[in-house]
């Protein structure tokens, strides 16, 4: 949902690249950025990405700065790919507007702003609540799966997302009129779907739905959805599916 940021009282939306970014205005995003990763496994390869891209002098990065009575409220990066796609890193939002509407806002805001024509692609930790918001607000799909160092000498899993153009063709499964609750049902019916679907505790199969994540991806499919059941805390039910596709038109005879 699209919402009017510069018609709100003291609401102002800004793009900055990394050289015209303030000291107070990194300090700032700094410990936003500190306090949403505090309890995530990815924090130190997030804070450092960060630092380093606030030292960047090209102009392939820039930031996007939500702002109220010049007070940083979030913020989000993109960095052009040399293939023309995007990638879009650091997004976050101060924590004194967690379940507000205003960090849906801001990245519906940007995204549309930023991915009109080509796809964005980020990545998360498969195990963190905000990338079943990715997936299932946002439009993002799993493509696959890879190694980050986290500190030196210390390996986990994270994935990698991708949110393609609207114009692009989607699979069944995210017809934005098939809900979880659908989807739950036929999971439990054993229903006979183009897609498969496959339940997970994350306290106990977290390492198994990774596997299954990358397997599955690297056989040609994506994750198309994912969220919590929330009658099951801890859980996550993931969607296998064909990934979107550029649509390609038929040249005229």
């Amino acid at each position: 949902k699209h919402v009017p940021f510069e018609e709100l009282r003291g609401v102002e939306m800004q793009q900055r690249l990394p050289k015209e970014l303030s000291d107070e205005d990194q300090e700032s995003m700094m410990r936003i950025a500190q306090e949403n990763w505090k309890d995530v496994k990815l924090k130190h390869a997030a804070l450092t990405s960060l630092e380093e891209k606030f030292a960047s002098e090209d102009d392939q990065t820039r930031f996007h700065l939500l702002k109220k009575d010049g007070k940083i409220l979030g913020f989000v990066r993109f960095d052009d790919l040399e293939n023309g796609d995007l990638y879009a890193g650091s997004l976050n939002i101060s924590p004194t507007l967690r379940g507000s509407a205003i960090g849906e806002a801001l990245l519906n805001e940007v995204m549309v702003r930023e991915g009109e024509d080509r796809p964005i692609h980020a990545h998360a930790d498969p195990t963190a609540s905000v990338l079943t918001a990715y997936i299932e607000r946002f439009g993002f799909v799993i493509e696959g799966t890879e190694e980050v160092e986290i500190r030196p000498g210390q390996i986990v899993s994270g994935v990698r997302i991708r949110k393609d153009p609207e114009t692009w063709s989607r699979p069944d499964s995210m017809d934005e009129a098939l809900t979880q609750k659908q989807l739950l049902a036929m999971h439990s019916g054993h229903a006979p779907t183009a897609f498969t679907m496959a339940r997970y505790n994350l306290n106990t199969d977290a390492e198994q739905m990774i596997e299954d994540i990358k397997r599955e991806t690297e056989g040609g499919r994506c994750v198309t959805r994912f969220f919590e059941n929330r009658d099951e805390p801890g859980s996550r039910y993931a969607v296998f599916d064909a990934p979107p596709l550029r649509d390609v038109p038929i040249a005229a005879e």
